[in-house]
């Protein structure tokens, strides 16, 4: 239960933009990625806004050939929640069936008198 809490689901969007010198045309390149971070890496991530291609940075950048890169990262909050189910689940099962089967004394014949 503490691992599935410490290393939280995450999904990551990341996008590029870049200018082409020949044609002035800018391309916009988005992925998405899926993985595990570390819960104190995952807090500590700075997400960037999503770059805007008319605003002054983005166009300075661009003018100068230069890359825009931004990348955002937020929970998977329902792989989360469903890890946090289904270990639930298998603890019960292992608390209601296997524990118990364990525990179980052995008849002994009554002791004579």
């Amino acid at each position: 239960m503490l691992a599935a809490a410490l290393v939280p689901p995450t999904r990551s969007s990341t996008i590029v933009l870049r200018r082409d010198p020949l044609t002035n045309a800018v391309w916009r390149k988005t992925s998405q990625d899926g993985s595990y971070m570390f819960l104190w890496s995952f807090l500590g991530v700075r997400n960037d806004p999503l770059p805007v291609e008319d605003s002054y940075p983005v166009r300075y950048a661009l003018q100068r050939n230069m890359e825009v890169r931004s990348t955002r990262v937020r929970p998977n909050a329902i792989l989360w929640a469903l890890e946090f189910f289904v270990i639930a689940l298998l603890g019960a099962y292992d608390y209601l069936f296997l524990c118990r089967r364990r525990r179980k004394v052995p008849d002994f014949p009554p002791a004579r008198e």
